[in-house]
């Protein structure tokens, strides 16, 4: 366990007692992600918080990304902060990457936000988008749209 020096931007609060004196530390933590067979231990580091006043040890947001991360290695596929960058390496938004993709905007911003992954497939477009001439040929297409009958 190794105590960090860096506080984070606002004071954080313990979420039993309330008060304002939490500590970080940053520790190794292994959970298991799947299930039966196909479960599997992933290791990360992540902060944990610690109340001087009450003693609480707990995690928060931060904590939750990363083993959101270390997920999304493990199956292979594109980070939230990685689909993010394509977008804005791109100058667009999340409604007008959806509109050239045909999915949802809520489902883009879920996989931007980390609360949803997604499968292999869209991980693959994603990928594609990644080269500009790719983007390029999805708005000539979305410009001038298929009609199957």
């Amino acid at each position: 366990m190794e105590k960090t020096t860096n506080a984070p931007s606002k004071p954080m609060q313990c979420p039993a007692c309330k008060q304002f004196h939490v500590e970080t530390t940053i520790e190794t933590d292994t959970f298991i992600y799947g299930i039966g067979l196909e479960a599997v231990d992933l290791t990360v580091t992540i902060p944990v918080r610690i109340c001087s006043d009450c003693g609480r040890r707990f995690t928060d947001e931060v904590a939750e990304y990363v083993e959101h991360e270390a997920v999304c290695q493990h199956l292979g596929v594109m980070t939230p902060k990685e689909i993010s960058t394509i977008r804005n390496g791109y100058n667009i938004s999340q409604a007008t990457l959806s509109e050239f993709m045909c999915i949802d905007e809520e489902l883009l911003a879920c996989w931007e936000n980390g609360e949803l992954i997604q499968n292999a497939a869209i991980d693959n477009l994603l990928y594609l988008l990644t080269f500009p001439e790719n983007l390029e040929r999805l708005k000539t297409r979305y410009a001038n749209p298929i009609i199957l009958k």
